[in-house]
């Protein structure tokens, strides 16, 4: 089963940051539709590679981070309160959900809600991350087009 990189959230932001790029440079207005398709497609490929790497490198040192002020006695208010968050999810998670395929969806509904925080802060900065990362890829793209196909700069 072939995956469509249309589709992706990162192809459709570089999409979106080639069009600005181009409002702001108008020789990247000159560049054909085709080329400006591969430029995309091709800054896509190699964003997923780099982020696939350090997306994991993320994880492994998130946790150790985590387990270390886990284990150390510094204990802030910020990490006390994100542990307790954490165990209560857990309960929640664990929890009984109910008889009834209301209460289920009503559950599940409520530790989505619950577990937003969580989300945020552990995910949100990976997915600047990945925003900043396939933005540096993509002008990596433009300027290596730029410089091997001719293509002049007016500024």
């Amino acid at each position: 089963m072939k995956r469509d990189i249309n589709k992706y959230y990162l192809y459709r932001f570089l999409v979106y940051r080639f069009e600005k790029l181009s409002c702001k440079n108008p020789s990247l207005k000159e560049i054909k539709p085709e080329n400006r398709e591969k430029i995309v497609l091709e800054a896509t490929r190699t964003s997923q590679k780099i982020i696939l790497v350090l997306g994991i490198l993320y994880v492994f040192l998130n946790s150790a981070m985590f387990i270390y002020l886990r284990l150390n006695d510094f204990q802030n208010p910020f990490l006390t309160w994100f542990t307790d968050y954490i165990d209560y999810l857990g309960v929640l998670i664990n929890g009984e959900w109910g008889g009834s395929w209301r209460q289920k969806k009503a559950s599940f509904l409520m530790i989505a809600l619950v577990a937003l925080p969580i989300v945020l802060i552990e995910g949100g900065p990976f997915f600047l991350l990945v925003l900043l990362i396939g933005n540096w890829v993509l002008k990596r793209k433009i300027r290596f087009v730029r410089e091997h196909k001719g293509v002049e700069s007016h500024g």
